[in-house]
């Protein structure tokens, strides 16, 4: 294993917990035009990912490109085929441990957070980088099934230029026997040890240059179980390289901060507008005779109609981190009306102005209260046995914390450190200062010699008496 920029002697401390992060695979030819046109629209995304794995990475004189902001890991050989460019965020929030190839084609980098990834019990998660170069004899691929997919218990991902072609991934493509029994020994050992491809079935990833070949599906990526139900989505956002393949965003996630998709709010329906309707849409009777075909057509047809009247007349609701169940359409025109009379009170600064401004906050204010209390009453009384110590939950609060906490320490050792200091602290240096004579501060202070001369005229066994 090599690396670019600063060299990496230890692992590096683990701090907090990995909620989400986004993963970018690519094939960049060996140009580095592509290698920058990538990075380019990397560095243009609202957030950056922080794994950038290529396959066919550009070299010069032994060296890989480096990135400002990204730091470089790739097998120990002259012409790697694999590489790593791993975020400085990520780097400072894990460990990480790259293992040691014996091959080029293949690399894999194992990243440990003791807080543990996506607020699950996993606390390794290790990402598998291949390219899978064709073989003029068999087994026709470089890389064995085997020494792609392995049987971990922690999560796990593959992703890579895999050169298969399968019709779990393209669909719509006809396939000839040869690239059915070459594809096929991978996703089985794939399958045995629970891997899961996470491409959007029959979105190409490889358009080649040559106008007599049509496109396909060649950049892969699996999870296996413990890290299938972290993935997010997979995507082909970015532009093109200049490669003859897309770069493809994987997105990783806690499940716990992935929003709902949006869907009907059934409480708000507006019966009042939909019911009057309804006789209109009564469906006549189906044709006696009918094939299963005509029959399942004058099924849609007026099941649609009843769809698009309900739908038409029930608002959508959208989730969000910011969403309360509690809100109401009251309450956002009080909020509304409260806003207006502020502005209008800053720009004018009149008295009854004032007094306005006063008493839509005290109604926007008391309307609020009035919501959350009938919610919480409404939420009590549908609680069960084994439901209500979550109420007590929400109803204690969050605990204070029992432990101080030192903002410049985000270690065991430092925060040793910052209480020994505090409760025992060292004791000072005695100063030294010289010897002078009280009365007369003026005077320089004696040195040794001065002192030793009268002394040495005594005699320590002479006592003078009175």
């Amino acid at each position: 294993m090599q690396y670019n920029n600063d060299s990496i002697t230890s692992p590096r401390p683990a701090r907090g917990t990995l909620r989400s992060f986004s993963i970018v695979q690519h094939n960049s030819l060996g140009s580095w035009d592509v290698f920058l046109s990538l990075m380019n629209s990397v560095s243009q995304l609202t957030s950056p990912p922080m794994i950038i794995a290529l396959q066919d990475p550009p070299i010069r004189r032994g060296q890989l490109p480096s990135f400002s902001t990204y730091k470089c890991f790739h097998p120990s050989f002259p012409k790697p085929r694999v590489a790593f460019y791993l975020h400085p965020h990520l780097l400072n929030s894990v460990s990480l441990l790259p293992t040691a190839s014996t091959r080029c084609d293949l690399f894999s980098i194992d990243i440990f957070a003791p807080g543990g990834f996506f607020e699950l019990q996993f606390t390794r998660f290790r990402i598998i980088n291949a390219y899978n170069l064709p073989l003029k004899s068999a087994p026709f691929r470089s890389i064995s099934p085997p020494d792609l997919f392995q049987d971990n218990d922690f999560p796990t991902m593959v992703v890579g230029d895999l050169n298969i072609h399968h019709p779990s991934a393209d669909r719509l493509r006809t396939f000839d026997s040869k690239e059915y029994n070459l594809s096929h020994p991978y996703y089985s050992q794939a399958s045995e040890h629970g891997y899961s491809l996470l491409n959007q079935p029959g979105l190409y990833t490889y358009f080649p240059f040559a106008h007599n070949a049509r496109p396909s599906v060649l950049d892969l990526a699996f999870a296996n179980c413990p890290l299938f139900p972290l993935f997010s989505h997979w995507d082909t956002p970015l532009p093109s390289t200049g490669s003859d393949h897309v770069p493809v965003l994987i997105t990783l996630e806690s499940p716990r901060f992935r929003l709902p998709p949006p869907s009907p709010n059934w409480s708000k329906t507006d019966w009042s507008s939909i019911l009057p309707s309804l006789p209109s849409l009564i469906p006549p009777p189906p044709p006696s005779v009918c094939s299963p075909s005509t029959f399942e057509e004058w099924f849609d047809t007026h099941a649609n109609k009843v769809k698009t009247l309900i739908s038409s007349n029930t608002p959508v609701s959208r989730p969000s981190p910011r969403s309360k169940p509690w809100w109401s359409p009251l309450l956002s025109h009080l909020r509304s009306a409260f806003h207006s009379a502020s502005r209008t009170y800053r720009s004018s600064r009149d008295s009854y102005d004032q007094w306005a401004l006063r008493s839509t906050r005290r109604s926007y204010f008391a309307a609020i209260k009035k919501a959350k209390f009938a919610h919480w009453s409404t939420y009590l009384s549908s609680l069960t046995p084994s439901s209500v110590w979550e109420a007590k939950k929400l109803a204690s609060g969050r605990q204070a914390s029992r432990f101080p906490s030192f903002p410049d320490q985000d270690t065991p050792e430092g925060i040793n450190r910052a209480l020994l200091s505090h409760f025992f602290p060292s004791t000072p240096p005695p100063a030294d200062t010289p010897l002078t004579l009280s009365p007369y501060p003026d005077y320089f202070p004696l040195s040794q010699e001065e002192i030793a001369l009268p002394l040495s005229k005594s005699s320590n066994n002479f006592r003078s008496w009175p």
